[in-house]
């Protein structure tokens, strides 16, 4: 399973995602959801990998150790796009479509 990892963007905490692939697009992302904790407070938890609590977790991940850690407006907090990053998947040669989230010959 990947996880996600604490980084730190102007003075403040973020929780970057793995890559991802868009289905009805060729492009791979990468977000950065906030959580309006101050990085200056939490210093030792930049670089550390955290995994999302996907049953119930209202915005909630939880960092090695057990120590959970929320997003800034919970399950209503949206990426912040000016850190998150979207690249085009180059067509293969001889491939022509694209196609559930990957390219394909047909």
């Amino acid at each position: 399973m990947e996880h996600s990892t604490i980084v730190e963007h102007d003075g403040f905490i973020y929780i970057e995602d793995p890559w991802g692939t868009m289905w009805s697009e060729p492009i791979k992302y990468k977000c950065c959801w906030p959580t309006g904790l101050r990085a200056s407070q939490y210093q030792h938890l930049i670089g550390k990998p955290c995994f999302w609590d996907r049953i119930g977790s209202d915005g909630t991940y939880t960092i090695e150790g057990g120590l959970k850690i929320r997003l800034e407006h919970s399950g209503q907090t949206k990426p912040d796009t000016k850190y998150t990053i979207e690249k085009p998947i180059p067509k293969p040669k001889g491939y022509k479509v694209w196609r559930n989230g990957q390219w394909h010959k047909h």
